[in-house]
């Protein structure tokens, strides 16, 4: 799976049957996260694909970033649609900005204290988890 800011591709295997009959293609589905205690809509169609033998991938476009979406495929054969697979999940995002310009702050002679602040609205679509402090 590779997702950017507003994309997603992933790929999958076939089944490990086909129930009998050839392969015809797969079914996405997908939904996206209603709120902000975590629930999901409902999954809707968003693309059958022909040709199982030859296509096994999909990118999808017009994400929005910093929204959770869940995806699945579904097998198709000549008696139609079987169990759709275990859903992925995603959040596209970005890299975020640059925290604003530190201070320092003398504590002895031989300790600084560094502190900044960050602008939350630049996180490139997902929570700051760390910084990283670099100096020479």
């Amino acid at each position: 799976m590779f997702s950017s800011k507003r994309q997603v591709a992933f790929k999958w295997t076939a089944p490990d049957t086909d129930g009998g009959s050839p392969l015809t293609g797969y079914k996405i589905s997908w939904c996206r996260q209603i709120d902000s205690l975590g629930n999901f809509g409902n999954f809707v169609d968003l693309v059958e694909i022909g040709r199982p033998q030859v296509r096994s991938f999909y990118l999808t476009t017009g994400l929005t970033t910093g929204q959770k979406y869940r995806f699945r495929v579904t097998a198709r054969n000549a008696v139609g649609f079987g169990v759709p697979s275990t859903h992925i999940e995603i959040m596209p995002a970005e890299a975020p900005g640059s925290p604003n310009t530190p201070t320092l702050t003398a504590l002895s002679g031989s300790s600084i204290q560094i502190s900044w602040t960050f602008n939350q609205t630049l996180n490139g679509g997902t929570p700051i988890i760390d910084y990283t402090v670099y100096w020479d």
